[in-house]
């Protein structure tokens, strides 16, 4: 322990000098005393003799009395102050020792003087209990820098563990602090995937170097997370969560704050998982269910199939970079292609469209130049393994039995040969019946996964048959088909408290009448909330006081009754695209919907006639509310 009882040295050796002062002080004015006493008695002597003895001169005399009276006092007060010197020479040199060369040995020797002297060895006794103090300050420097160096290398051993652990991770991370700059706390996955971050470089350009439009969008969110407006749990979930790089690797982020106050983050944690081979697999299991939905479809409607594939080669051919097409009829294509892609079951297709569709609402603008190419892409992938199973055959048609038996019979009953050529040329018409079923199985499917449990469908085409020029047809009426279960058909528990049955109801029916095609959708639902298209229809600029008007406005750009788009609708496109190809083909489609009854779509088309398009406008025919 330290010697904390030398405190009082200073307070002596003042008190000592002190004393020592007093003294000389005292000395000092006894030789003055002396010297004011004698000038007088000088003079008195000097007067006395000259009267006493005239002629004789006593004054050396008498001066030399003085001087040696008062030379004892002169000589005392000279050494005395001659010691005082000499100590305070010592206690600088002493001083100064100490503090130039840290040299607590340093001592003041004795003058003789007993109080001088007791004021030089207490000075002498601070300087020993200093030197004392002084080594054990040394020692327990000594220990502390032991220590530290001990506990610094078990640090730096420890974070050198810590970095093999974090080197050895098949993980990147990252730590950024408020201003989104990496710190060099990082492992050596991240430096090999992304680069080592150049100085003044944030997170989102250290990782746009790899994948561009990542480092915009995590910019984007990570200003808004710090301007705070939003709780930092809600802003932090925003951030982007899966990155592509360029050259095709798949990543997926998770975030982590790190602080004190859980409202202001100190610093963020980024953890990268590489997840290139969990994508590929799910990428190759798709294309694998595809194949499985394409044999499929294969099996049931060949012809069918074959004309979705062509036109849909014929609909992706359009979507070049070049394409000048008004923004309107892409979209409409587009939303059209996602309908049938979810139809034929090629549902990685429907997800790649809905998400060009979200970019395009997003942006205001046409797709970009890279979802052009990854939708071309992507269908030529598609294509590429489908082909084989499309390979051109001996030209053959398929043949409904009961239209079979139907001429059979007339030839047996030697009927008229125009009536003979009539049924005959039947046979090399389309059923109808595959196509509708087709439809009415994907409206079961949708049904369920929007939570409107099990649907009761009848489908009602036993014998009609369509020309093959009709393709135009079959491609805009699954639009139709989601639409009546996504907007008409209501949920269980609403039907339920509005006394209807449990299930609700779709019919899909063909119809032949004279030279037309007659198709009907219909749903026992909700029916079209006239009022709520008014509304939609009005802030669109479009006429809405009538009900024909209203019916038309249902049929326009832009104009759905959902607060939000959704994968299926909400886009206020997938009508618009039925309206412009009954257009473009010379048909017509109707509607007609009784609110809280349920919504009938119906299509007539000239199937006798049509041979691709029509110049004149369509008939749209609409039916009382």
């Amino acid at each position: 322990m330290i010697n904390t009882q030398s405190s009082d040295v200073p307070e002596r050796l003042g008190a000592s000098l002190a004393r020592a002062s007093a003294r000389i002080d005292a000395r000092a004015k006894l030789t003055t005393l002396a010297l004011a006493v004698s000038w007088p008695t000088l003079l008195l002597a000097v007067a006395l003799s000259t009267y006493l003895t005239p002629g004789v001169n006593l004054l050396p005399l008498l001066g030399a009395t003085f001087l040696l009276a008062l030379l004892p006092s002169v000589l005392v007060t000279s050494a005395a102050m001659r010691l005082v010197r000499q100590l305070g020479d010592q206690l600088c040199a002493a001083a100064h020792r100490v503090r130039q060369d840290q040299d607590f040995g340093a001592r003041v020797g004795e003058l003789g003087d007993a109080e001088l002297d007791r004021s030089g060895a207490a000075f002498n006794g601070m300087l020993a209990r200093l030197d004392v103090r002084d080594r054990e300050l040394d020692k327990h420097r000594r220990q502390l820098e032991a220590t530290l160096a001990e506990r610094t290398e078990e640090r730096d051993h420890q974070a050198g563990e810590l970095r093999a652990v974090l080197d050895s991770m098949e993980q990147g991370v990252v730590l950024l602090d408020r201003a989104a700059m990496p710190s060099s706390e990082r492992n050596a996955v991240f430096d090999r995937w992304f680069g080592a971050p150049e100085p003044g470089q944030t997170f989102g350009r250290v990782v746009a170097r790899a994948a561009s439009p990542f480092g915009q969008v995590f910019d984007q969110q990570w200003q808004q997370l710090i301007d705070g407006f939003l709780p930092v749990e809600l802003n932090v979930a925003q951030l982007p969560r899966t990155l592509s790089t360029e050259n095709g690797r798949h990543y997926r982020l998770a975030y982590r704050t790190l602080g004190q106050d859980p409202e202001r983050f100190e610093r963020l944690l980024v953890i990268v998982s590489d997840i290139t081979e969990s994508v590929e697999h799910a990428q190759h299991e798709a294309e694998h269910s595809q194949l499985l939905g394409l044999l499929e479809q294969l099996s049931l409607d060949r012809g069918g199939f074959s004309n979705f594939f062509a036109e849909t080669e014929q609909l992706i051919a359009h979507f070049d970079v070049g394409d000048l097409r008004e923004p309107t009829v892409i979209m409409r294509e587009l939303h059209t292609l996602k309908a049938n892609f979810a139809l034929f079951g090629l549902k990685p297709l429907a997800m790649l469209v809905n998400e060009i569709e979200d970019a395009c609402a997003a942006s205001g603008q046409p797709p970009s130049e890279e979802d052009r190419l990854e939708l071309s892409e992507s269908w030529l992938r598609f294509a590429n393994r489908a082909r084989p199973f499309l390979a051109e055959r001996a030209p053959s048609v398929s043949v409904d039995r009961r239209a079979l038996e139907r001429v059979l019979n007339a030839l047996s009953e030697q009927r008229p040969a125009a009536e003979i050529a009539a049924l005959a040329g039947r046979l090399m018409s389309e059923p109808v019946a595959p196509k509708l079923a087709r439809m009415g199985e994907r409206a079961r499917t949708l049904a369920l996964r929007l939570g409107k449990g099990p649907v009761q469908i009848a489908v009602e085409a036993e014998g009609v048959v369509a020309p093959s020029h009709l393709g135009w047809l079959w491609r805009v009426l699954p639009l139709v088909v989601a639409n009546s279960v996504d907007h008409g058909l209501d949920e269980h528990t609403e039907r339920v408290a509005h006394g209807k049955p449990a299930e609700g109801k779709l019919r899909i029916a063909a119809i032949e009448r004279s030279s037309s095609l007659i198709i009907e959708v219909e749903d026992d639902g909700r029916g079209v909330d006239w009022e709520r298209v008014r509304v939609r229809a009005q802030k669109l600029g479009l006429p809405a006081r009538t009900h024909e008007e209203l019916v038309s406005a249902l049929f326009a750009d832009n104009l759905s009754s959902r607060e939000q788009a959704d994968e299926l609708a909400g886009r206020g496109v997938g009508l618009a695209a039925v309206e412009a190809a009954c257009q473009q083909h010379g048909a017509s489609v109707s509607v007609v919907s009784e609110h809280g009854k349920g919504t009938l779509f119906r299509f007539v088309v000239d199937s006798a006639n049509d041979t691709g398009t029509r110049p004149e406008k369509a008939r749209l025919r609409t039916g009382a509310a």
